[in-house]
């Protein structure tokens, strides 16, 4: 037996003892920051970043950006700040949440969400973190074991349907708590248009669990889009491999032109 034979032979045999558990930890603890997992402050997570290039690539010609998963307006906050020029179309799908919105001259707030087909769906909304409001929520989270999540029905319209009502986007932003394959999925006349989004940032980990989706879906959906996560300061673009759904939770990005590529990677 080789010497990485004997070595794996003996973590299986040993894993129990403390100094076994004790690595163990620190790999995870080392994985959890290789893959920037779970890391959410929007200036340090990539975010930034990404928003910073795609900026430089727009060179200041005004632009159209959706943000699907509006919350409170923060997200489309930053990238106001970064792009002056564009406008910014915010997607909250509880009423309630997207009435907070403040209304702005560059901001159109859509009070519904985007999904594969248009109509209603119920979402669970937390009364203990409204950052989590999904259509398909993690349960078993301390978000929702904590206190009975509200049941909202909320009106759900198509991104095709919606890009023939609004001006489509240079930049689409999702982050809707594991229903990122059905916005896209509602996206497909869209995406395979000469009007596509130049780059797409989604999220992508445990969120997706509850759904029964994952990466190598969304990688089908995005044909012609080189596709890569997101890092503090790149993106680490990659073909799909079965090992790249690790349900990390992160921030991924999509791209078509080269040169934004170029500057994201």
């Amino acid at each position: 037996m080789s010497v990485g034979g004997l070595v794996k032979q003996g973590i299986r045999r040993w894993r129990r003892r403390p100094p076994f558990r004790m690595l163990a930890a620190a790999c995870e603890a080392y994985l959890q920051a290789w893959y920037n997992e779970e890391y959410f402050d929007f200036e340090k997570n990539g975010e930034a970043f990404a928003l910073a290039r795609f900026a430089a690539w727009a060179d200041g010609r005004p632009v159209t950006i959706w943000d699907v998963g509006g919350h409170h307006g923060e997200w489309s906050q930053a990238a106001h700040e970064r792009l002056p020029a564009a406008h910014v179309h915010s997607f909250e799908i509880i009423p309630e949440v997207a009435a907070r919105i403040p209304p702005t001259p560059w901001r159109t707030v859509h009070a519904l969400g985007l999904s594969e087909e248009a109509g209603a769906v119920d979402v669970h909304w937390s009364a203990v973190d409204d950052t989590c409001n999904s259509i398909s929520p993690r349960t078993e989270t301390p978000y929702f074991a904590a206190a009975p999540a509200q049941v909202v029905r909320c009106a759900v319209a198509t991104g095709d349907e919606m890009a023939g009502r609004i001006a489509p986007p240079d930049l689409l932003k999702i982050d809707t708590e594991g229903h990122e394959a059905s916005v896209l999925s509602g996206c497909q006349g869209l995406l395979a248009s000469d009007r596509a989004p130049a780059m797409i940032q989604f999220e992508y980990g445990t969120t997706y669990i509850p759904s029964g989706s994952t990466l190598r879906e969304i990688y089908r959906l995005l044909p012609g889009y080189e596709v890569g996560r997101l890092y503090p300061d790149h993106v680490a673009f990659k073909p799909y491999a079965y090992a790249d759904d690790h349900f990390r939770l992160g921030n991924m990005v999509a791209v078509k032109p080269a040169r934004l590529r170029a500057l994201l990677a």
